[in-house]
């Protein structure tokens, strides 16, 4: 893993990413290269992303009120090393103000942990490097997402080369995007519940007067003076009246509600989360050169 120095940057709201620490062999970063690098975090609390910008790839963690950015070689995946900057930085109490000495002690505990880290093994894996080749050789040049109710989104393609389980299948998946195998781009999405984050979703139409969802469908007969053709009209005959056994109310504009069937919490369309469900575009130019490098490996 070739881990060539580490840039540290604390927020400033009045003119964005601040340098506080920089190793000797990182060159000159730009603001425009910090303000890319924290916005590859959607939100700024925590997590790690992998970013590319220009010549340069980093690897970045947030622990407020510090952005850490990892410097890599251009061609090193990124994936294998969220395991081991997680570890070292949750584990780590830092000080309001860090002294240099301790910023490049934090780096020395970095790199050492990243040199053992068993999860470097996904891209130095046979198993990686066959299925990659079965995508290459089969001319499969991306997966198409398809929504599961238990796990969000699921590749059924995917599945049935990895002979792993969806969930499975997807982290691995997901890790090769990271280091920049695949690239994701949105291919639809689903409605989660806010409280627990559940897609188990059921939908009833409920009063917009007193909220109950205690609506019945009834028949109203309009006299045909009354009829009309426009359909901005808000008696319309060919549309059904709701009435409800609560307080009486009588509409044919109900409000949509949304249940949760997990946890049960009832929240209108507005309040509804929405998570983005992801095509998967195999890179087979990145492809081809890491299995490139694991078959070097395995016959040195």
């Amino acid at each position: 893993m070739a881990v060539l120095g580490l840039a540290v940057f604390e927020f400033d709201p009045k003119v964005g990413p601040k340098e506080v620490y920089r190793t000797r062999n990182v060159e000159e970063i730009t603001i425009e290269e910090a303000v890319a690098i924290f916005a590859t975090h959607s939100v700024f609390s925590g997590g790690f992303r992998g970013v590319h910008i220009g010549k340069r790839t980093w690897a970045s963690y947030i622990k407020r009120p510090w952005v850490f950015a990892l410097l890599l070689s251009p061609d090193e995946p990124i994936g294998p090393l969220e395991t081991a900057i997680h570890t070292i930085l949750e584990e780590t109490e830092l000080e309001k103000s860090p002294t240099k000495r301790q910023w490049n002690a934090i780096y020395q505990k970095l790199l050492r942990e990243i040199r053992k880290s068993p999860a470097a093994d996904l891209l130095t894996s046979k198993y990686t490097a066959d299925f990659l080749k079965s995508l290459l050789n089969g001319g499969v040049d991306s997966f198409e997402p398809k929504f599961c109710f238990e796990i969000g989104a699921i590749y059924p393609e995917a599945d049935r080369i990895t002979g792993l389980n969806s969930y499975d299948t997807r982290l691995f998946l997901e890790k090769l995007a990271l280091a920049g195998i695949f690239v994701s781009e949105p291919a639809g999405g689903a409605l989660i519940c806010p409280s627990c984050k559940g897609f188990k979703i059921s939908t009833h139409f409920s009063c917009p007067h007193c909220r109950a969802a205690t609506l019945e469908v009834i028949r109203i007969e309009v006299p045909p003076i009354l009829k009309t053709d426009n359909p901005n009209s808000e008696s319309d005959v060919n549309s059904p009246h709701y009435s409800c056994s609560s307080c009486r109310n009588i509409t044919q504009q109900p409000t949509i509600t949304f249940e949760c069937t997990e946890c049960e919490k009832q929240f209108q369309p507005a309040e509804a989360e929405y998570r983005q469900l992801f095509r998967i575009i195999l890179e087979r130019g990145s492809a081809k050169a890491l299995v490139q490098r694991i078959e070097e490996k395995f016959s040195s």
